[in-house]
């Protein structure tokens, strides 16, 4: 008994569809990815902006990371589901076939016959239908659909606002963790509310240093006399507790006679606080 040929979809109309496919999932996908780079960009500002605000002591630092870990994992979680989503949408030649019938109404629905058409005959259920007619028919639609683009049912529209947000947030976040003003609050952040560590944001005051009888930044000192070094905070007194000043040894250089830094730790003290306060003035005698 000859073998029935199973005649299906010409390659280049199949090729066309599947193509559709995989760009349609491709863009779905690329959605999710830009959703999950986006619900991770609000978790780091909003535990940023948490801590920052609230500024917890190291015994409540432990809740503060809980909380970040915690608007970390919902970010993935989400993305996740979008991904799961796009990877899940029905997405078959007959679903593609009809969104291309809907930008190519010349097909006159012959397209969505043509799959479901070669479909039956690969499964053998021909019924009481000519194989003639259904390959003529298969034939006549893919003639029709040679010189067509299927790509136009391609909508990438959808990624156009994700896609600027999603390139502002990168850029954004790249800025405040390189640039120098703002590269030690990102790195507290990532101290604090990753690693769990006590580490404090850097405050910005504005202080004015005073050494009394300086004129042009030098001061004639008689030895053995003290020299006393008045601190004035200027601005951002409240963020200040007790300022610690650091002093420096000097040594003098045998063959240039310029003085240098000396090889030694500095002194580290807490200047003695003049008057209220709120008044943020400080002396150190030396």
């Amino acid at each position: 008994m000859p073998m029935v040929e199973t005649p299906a979809l010409p390659r280049e109309v199949g090729s066309k569809l599947a193509r559709v496919r995989w760009r349609l999932r491709g863009v779905a996908l690329a959605l999710a990815g830009e959703r999950t780079v986006l619900a991770l960009g609000a978790a780091c500002v909003l535990s940023f902006l948490l801590d920052k605000g609230l500024e917890p002591e190291l015994g409540e630092l432990a809740v503060m990371r809980t909380l970040t870990l915690f608007l970390f994992g919902s970010a993935v979680a989400a993305g996740a589901v979008f991904g799961v989503l796009a990877l899940r949408r029905h997405l078959n030649d007959d679903a593609v076939a009809v969104l291309v019938e809907r930008e190519f109404p010349e097909l006159e629905d012959g397209l969505v016959s043509s799959v479901q058409l070669a479909r039956d005959l690969e499964r053998g259920g021909l019924g009481h239908t000519s194989p003639a007619l259904i390959r003529s028919t298969i034939a006549r639609t893919a003639q029709k659909a040679r010189d067509l683009d299927f790509d136009r049912v391609i909508d990438a529209s959808p990624l156009l606002l994700p896609s600027f947000l999603t390139l502002l947030a990168v850029v954004s976040g790249a800025l405040f963790a390189s640039q120098p003003p703002t590269q030690q609050f990102a790195q507290a952040w990532f101290e604090r509310c990753v690693l769990g560590r006590d580490v404090r944001y850097p405050k910005t005051v504005e202080l004015l240093v005073v050494v009394p009888g300086e004129i042009k930044g030098e001061a004639a000192v008689a030895r053995g006399d003290d020299v006393t070094v008045e601190i004035t905070i200027t601005r951002g007194a409240w963020k200040v507790d007790r300022p610690l000043v650091k002093t420096y040894a000097l040594r003098k250089d045998e063959a240039s006679g310029l003085l240098e830094l000396a090889d030694k730790e500095p002194e580290r003290t807490r200047p003695a606080q003049v008057g209220a306060a709120s008044a943020g003035h400080y002396r150190k005698i030396y």
